[in-house]
């Protein structure tokens, strides 16, 4: 199991912007969008889930983009 402390809404917000796959957007308006609190919320509850049953069970779910899932795992495994 991967050792990670559980983060809280601000520092998943900052890890979010130093991740590989949120620098490689590239498109300042889409990075915006992910910092948006509606967004977060959802980005967050998924990074919680993440850490209850595992990066696998996102990648289970159909709503959930790739890039989102990308971008929680690099937070998990820092």
């Amino acid at each position: 199991m991967i050792k990670h402390t559980q983060l809280n809404l601000y520092a998943f917000k900052e890890a979010i912007k130093n991740t590989e796959s949120f620098i490689k957007i590239g498109n300042s308006s889409i990075q915006a969008l992910y910092l948006k609190n509606k967004v977060l919320d959802r980005m967050y509850d998924n990074y919680q889930q993440a850490l209850k049953y595992g990066i696998e069970y996102l990648k289970q779910k159909p709503t959930l983009q790739i890039r989102d899932v990308n971008i929680i795992d690099e937070i998990l495994n820092k």
